[in-house]
């Protein structure tokens, strides 16, 4: 059986990390150009902006990992098809549930951020399609896109709440750029699915996918939360400014995650390829070697990140953060 080589994982893992070092870079621009509360709620907006969107697609983008590989053409077709279907309706429901006053009310509570309520949950709404692109890059095996395609997302993303930043000092204005942005990465990700694939609904295949992709949601929906419930509750519980000092505190280690999401994806490929082909012994000697090999830069790298934390945020950040 031919597998998806770790040499594709490392073309991903370097447009990732060309989005991280973009993504990284803005809160180092940001914390100079804002003033610290209104860094702060940049971050709020940026944190469930963050978690919301990758929430919000369910897990309905994974059913690509395992049903195109090795399907036909017109079953790929149907596949991608139902998944862009599928998450466009997402977006929108769970939007539309987003305006709804009591929900408001636990997510934003009485919050500076309650304020530009609107814009978030448009901001969101947009952003749950735009889950189909880099899967689909990793299933068609495609290079070029799975390079460029996260470094422009981030670069672009950037440069719109810089220059917004830069020239308007207006954290309204700047998640207006944001909502405008993300209409057009929507623009972006319907045309590339049906560019490269013919527009066909299998109304009957949707239930498979679901079936296969909502425990992945589910499960993704628990670890960001996790991950992120601290962040979360701070939204209403911190002034702006607390969480601006806050927010630097939680910033990720540039690079790690990166890594562990691409060699993820290829193995999750992998791991499906073998299952439908019934070598069940090859998936544990994948997933062992997934973990070894995760283990082995993540553990070092984290080991000395926290030896010298303190002189690394007074190195990049200025005295209000530091």
């Amino acid at each position: 059986m031919v597998h998806t080589s770790d040499r594709f994982a490392a073309w991903i893992a370097v447009g990732r990390i060309f989005s991280m070092l973009a993504t990284f870079a803005m809160p180092l621009i940001l914390t100079r150009c804002l003033s610290v509360a209104d860094y702060g709620v940049f971050s709020q907006f940026f944190t469930l902006y963050t978690v919301l969107y990758a929430m919000f697609a369910v897990g309905i983008h994974t059913n690509l990992f395992f049903f195109y590989p090795n399907s036909s053409k017109n079953k790929q077709n149907e596949c991608v098809s139902n998944t862009l279907l599928l998450l466009c309706l997402s977006g929108a429901i769970f939007g539309g549930i987003m305006f709804m006053p009591p929900v408001q009310n636990i997510v934003f509570g009485e919050s500076a951020l309650s304020e530009y309520s609107v814009w978030v949950i448009i901001c969101v709404a947009l952003a749950v399609p735009m889950n189909i692109v880099a899967p689909l890059f990793s299933v068609m095996e495609d290079r070029f896109g799975a390079i460029m395609y996260p470094a422009l997302v981030a670069v672009g993303r950037i440069m719109v709440v810089v220059v917004i930043a830069v020239l308007l000092h207006n954290i309204v204005w700047i998640m207006i750029g944001m909502v405008v942005f993300q209409l057009v990465v929507l623009g972006f990700s319907v045309f590339y699915s049906l560019h490269t694939h013919k527009f066909v609904i299998n109304k009957s295949f949707i239930k498979s996918q679901l079936s296969y992709s909502l425990p992945f949601g589910l499960a993704v929906a628990l670890q960001l939360l996790s991950n992120y419930f601290d962040k979360i509750v701070s939204v209403t519980l911190l002034t702006p400014t607390e969480y601006a000092i806050y927010s630097v505190a939680f910033l990720s280690i540039p690079g790690v995650n990166q890594l562990y999401d691409s060699l993820a994806q290829m193995n999750i490929i992998n791991m499906s390829k073998c299952y439908q082909a019934g070598e069940y012994d090859r998936i544990g000697e994948l997933y062992r070697s997934f973990v070894q090999k995760t283990l082995s830069f993540s553990a070092p790298l984290i080991m000395a990140v926290a030896l010298f934390a303190e002189e690394i945020i007074g190195f990049l950040f200025n005295e209000d953060y530091s």
